[in-house]
């Protein structure tokens, strides 16, 4: 991966629907280059989708920090928390960290009961909850 690689990776994860023809033009590379090294990226699994991020509007959103117990299965564990219900997405994390979910709901309220059923998964031994107050 090279420069014009990184500049195409970060004009695309601002906006993932600009065409090809627009990047080309802002990078000053033609068309096809640009089609070509997309499509070795994604065959190459440096980019793995093309997503659509919603926008959080009046929604409550939290990331919640989580330490797993040392036996639990962490493929298991990332299964159990996309699963509850307000949990957006779940990193994997180096560190004493182990895990870290994007909480988003309606309220306070609601992201509280979203933190109880974290919390109620077995495997996780303890977490701490970072509220947004505002997204940019």
């Amino acid at each position: 991966m090279d420069e014009t690689d990184e500049e195409i990776l970060s004009a695309l994860s601002e906006n993932s629907r600009l065409p090809n023809i627009e990047l080309a033009q802002k990078l000053g590379i033609s068309e096809g280059t640009v089609r070509n090294r997309i499509q070795r990226m994604v065959e190459g699994k440096a980019i793995r989708r093309f997503t659509v991020e919603l926008s959080t509007g009046a929604a409550f959103t939290a990331f919640t920090l989580i330490e797993a117990e040392p036996n639990a299965s962490p493929k298991k564990l990332v299964s159990k928390l996309k699963s509850v219900k307000g949990v957006r997405r779940v990193f994997e994390l180096a560190g004493n960290i182990d895990f870290m979910a994007e909480i988003v709901t309606g309220s306070a309220l609601s992201c509280n009961e979203t933190l109880d059923a974290v919390r109620a998964i077995p495997g996780v031994r303890k977490t701490e909850t970072l509220t947004v107050l505002r997204i940019n």
